[in-house]
């Protein structure tokens, strides 16, 4: 990381620097400048926060560890932190720089809890468990369900049976949030490798419900 206004210090091929013979600097305050830019450069080069992938985005964001997010909790939790840790807040590079690294961490740290796969990848990890990448593995039948109510909504769309897509829409959003309470289940308790797999089949079944829900017309 380059602090802007602090270079460091060049010395050419030619000269011999002796530290020894240099003389002290008879100014106290220009002797604290020196002692002050010393300690700079050295947090500078010693300066380095962890990857995202090594926090923990509810402690991030002062969040219990659980699937089930209040959204209006998260929000108010994230604009919290921000005011805190906004650059603006602090007058020194050093402090600024570490400022914007952690308003990154915080940013995604929201993205993760706000995103049902992204939130149930960061609860398995915390718990050394990798999430599947089975993406074809759906409950029983569900496909078949699926199907059937899209061929329903097409219907519904074309002779534009509001009522019809209407109901169809009450449907998704009534799966959607079984599914989301099916995956809160799974996490309460001690987690395995086995709950993992469900845990994708239920992701799975959650992103056909969400994309229904994206594709009916307003």
């Amino acid at each position: 990381m380059r602090v802007i206004g602090l270079e460091p210090t060049r010395v050419l091929p030619h000269q011999n620097l002796n530290l020894a013979r240099l003389p002290i600097s008879p100014h106290p305050q220009r002797s604290n400048i020196v002692a002050e830019t010393a300690r700079l450069r050295r947090d500078v080069s010693a300066f380095r926060l962890r990857p995202m992938s090594d926090i923990d985005p509810f402690q991030m964001l002062g969040l219990p560890r659980r699937f089930s997010v209040d959204e209006p909790a998260l929000r108010q939790a994230f604009l919290k932190a921000s005011a805190e840790q906004h650059p603006d807040r602090f007058v020194d590079p050093l402090e600024q720089a570490e400022a914007v690294e952690k308003m990154s961490q915080l940013t995604d740290s929201y993205r993760v809890l706000g995103d049902p796969e992204l939130r149930a990848r960061a609860l398995l990890a915390l718990s050394g468990l990798e999430l599947p990448e089975d993406k074809d593995k759906l409950p029983p039948d569900l496909l078949m369900e699926v199907m059937e109510v899209r061929e329903a909504m097409e219907a519904a769309i074309e002779s534009g049976d509001r009522a019809e897509l209407e109901r169809l829409r009450n449907w998704a959003n009534k799966e959607r949030t079984a599914y989301l309470n099916k995956l809160a289940a799974l996490f309460d308790g001690d987690l395995d490798q086995g709950k993992a797999s469900a845990v994708r089949e239920q992701l799975n079944a959650l992103r056909y419900m969400q994309r229904m829900l994206e594709q009916m017309p307003d």
